[in-house]
């Protein structure tokens, strides 16, 4: 084949690729978003994998903190609430008692302001009121 033959070839190559690639471009690209996808859902997994593996260390070692309390310290929550089960002992959470002692609250804000006065040593409270609290502490303050 002489060398004009050949690009012309290669250019009628070329061109009937073109139009194939843009013929089918909807379905190339719902492919590659579809890889996409998947490739996210691959990396989160892993992600997740090494995010378990931090948090059960440091649940071992804040469980280690709390084990390592007797009965002189206070941890205080609001009454009747997964805290005062964690501190108490629960079997139907799984929960072992603590060598700490429990003091119940009303609210958590009760809790909270008995631990700034030093009445108490600890509080456990949800995330949630705890932001709360701490918003409305910090904006008299």
């Amino acid at each position: 084949m002489k060398k004009a033959e050949i690009v012309k070839s290669v250019n009628g190559l070329f061109s009937k690729t073109s139009f194939q690639l843009k013929k089918h471009s909807p379905e190339i690209l719902v492919v590659a978003g579809v890889i996409g996808v998947v490739t996210s859902a691959v990396m989160a997994c892993k992600a997740t994998t090494k995010v378990n593996e931090i948090l059960d260390k440091t649940k071992e070692d804040v469980d280690k903190i709390l084990k390592s309390f007797d009965s002189s310290v206070l941890i205080g929550g609001q009454t009747g609430t997964t805290g005062q089960s964690y501190v108490q002992g629960n079997d139907e959470f799984g929960f072992e008692k603590l060598g700490a002692t429990w003091k119940g609250y009303a609210n958590g804000s009760l809790a909270v302001q008995d631990l700034i006065n030093g009445g108490i040593k600890y509080v456990i409270i949800d995330a949630a009121p705890a932001q709360a609290i701490t918003n409305a502490i910090n904006a008299v303050a």
